[in-house]
């Protein structure tokens, strides 16, 4: 199953023989690796790399390294399906019209192949930002204890100021305006916000999950950082901790009291993965339910209602978790429809998650079995490789980008005292089911109709 987006096809190699270790019918996965000095380029079998206690690391970024190209090289066409993804990036001042191209595949001898032709239709309006807030869990926080020079493992966790620039802008491109971060250490919190704001990001809120809920001084362990986000020009009061992750009643409520009196009482929020437990124990306290199973869960209608009637918000996640290699099941379940059902918000679980190491989903260790990787992207030494699941993603936020544009018409003309109940009811009858290329363009046409 093709996953990996790569724009040199050689940087992972599949051995198609059987697997007589482990009864896989196919064979093992191959990285291409070099000595850190550039030599002895070679092939090693991550299928069978298993980090262990004796070998912790993997890879060592002190003796080999791996990286992606940086723009697509020639592949080989062979008897395999190859899927080769493009993105059309249009420039900000692009009149409206319709541009066409030609995309011409050849041998690198020079005799073309294929001619394509491509066209793009730049429309005549800007997509407003999503109604929807996109988030992500992300694990990767700046190191305090050590120095920026100093080479770290490649982790979910630990990262240079490099890498974490390059993965939280690759958030920021794929429509991701609210990354929850890790941190955990003041020491480094100001250059992690600073990081963030020369890419961009809003500022009107901010998941802090680096520490939980049920420390035992909530005020001294948090106000610091509220603190360095008010430098930054965040709104302090919208800075959201984490609960206790997927708990059941007597847990949620024990948490109570210190929500009362310790949390709100320096200006703090709370968000926390949640089953439908939740409301009956939390749901005056809980700022944020990250809702287990999104539009797919059992009664859901009913709980967006509940959390609603509290004041409180309600987003998306684990429908699924990062990971599955289908595009189209992140485009379908995380956007429109997440909308449709009342959401505020996605918070999928994660940008990068590794059970062993992050290039061998097969590698878990006992206690957690039923996990494989949960990454958006791969990191390599030094940036990232991304997924066709991440750009699925990259389209929910893009179909949600549309709505908001159309919903932004609709909202101007109600300020202006128009009837605008068949434009709701044309949202509210989008059908989520169909070919989303085609719900997409339904919308384009209703917008230049509006406008």
């Amino acid at each position: 199953t093709q996953e990996l987006l790569l724009k040199n096809e050689n940087l992972v190699r599949v051995t198609h023989h059987a697997d007589e270790r482990n009864g896989l019918p196919d064979g093992d996965n191959e990285l291409w690796v070099t000595d850190t000095n550039g030599n002895n380029g070679r092939y090693i079998n991550i299928s069978t790399f298993y980090r262990s206690i004796t070998d912790p690391t993997f890879p060592d970024p002190t003796t080999i390294s791996f990286n992606d190209a940086t723009s697509l090289q020639p592949f080989e066409l062979d008897t395999t399906y190859k899927e080769i993804w493009a993105i059309v990036h249009i420039p900000d001042n692009a009149p409206a019209g319709t541009y066409t191209s030609t995309l011409t595949i050849k041998t690198q001898g020079g005799t073309v192949l294929r001619t394509i032709p491509l066209n793009v239709e730049v429309l005549p309006f800007d997509l407003a930002p999503s109604r929807l807030s996109y988030g992500l869990y992300y694990h990767g926080r700046l190191r305090a204890d050590k120095p920026e020079t100093d080479i770290i493992p490649l982790s979910c966790h630990e990262k240079t100021t490099p890498q974490q620039t390059i993965e939280l802008q690759d958030m920021f491109d794929h429509g991701v305006m609210y990354p929850a971060g890790y941190e955990n250490d003041v020491r480094v919190f100001d250059n992690t916000l600073a990081i963030r704001n020369s890419i961009g990001f809003p500022k009107d809120k901010y998941f802090f999950f680096g520490k939980s809920l049920h420390l035992d001084s909530v005020s001294g362990d948090f106000t610091p950082f509220q603190s360095i986000l008010g430098d930054y020009g965040y709104d302090t009061n919208e800075m959201y901790i984490y609960g206790r992750e997927e708990a059941g009643s007597e847990e949620l409520e024990s948490l109570i009291d210190v929500t009362v009196n310790e949390i709100y009482s320096v200006g703090i929020k709370v968000a926390t993965a949640v089953y439908k437990n939740a409301f009956a124990s939390v749901g005056n306290y809980l700022d944020v339910a990250i809702y287990a199973d999104g539009i797919h869960a059992a009664g859901i209608e009913q709980q967006v209602a509940d959390w609603h009637s509290a004041g409180q918000e309600i987003y998306s996640y684990g429908d699924p978790q990062v990971g599955v290699e289908n595009p189209e099941v992140y485009r379908r379940n995380y956007g429109i429809a997440a909308y449709q059902k009342g959401f505020d918000g996605v918070m999928d679980y994660a940008y990068q998650k590794e059970y062993g190491i992050t290039w061998n989903d097969f590698d878990a260790k006992p206690s957690e079995i039923n996990h494989r990787e949960e990454n958006f992207t791969y990191q390599t030494t030094n940036g990232i490789v991304g997924t066709v699941e991440w750009e699925g993603f990259r389209a929910a936020v893009t179909d949600m980008r549309y709505l908001s544009t159309l919903l932004e018409i609709r909202d101007q003309k109600e300020a202006n005292g128009e009837d605008v109940s068949a434009i709701d009811a044309w949202i509210a009858n989008l059908n989520t089911d169909a070919n989303l290329d085609d719900v997409r363009s339904q919308i384009i046409d209703k917008i230049i109709e509006l406008q």
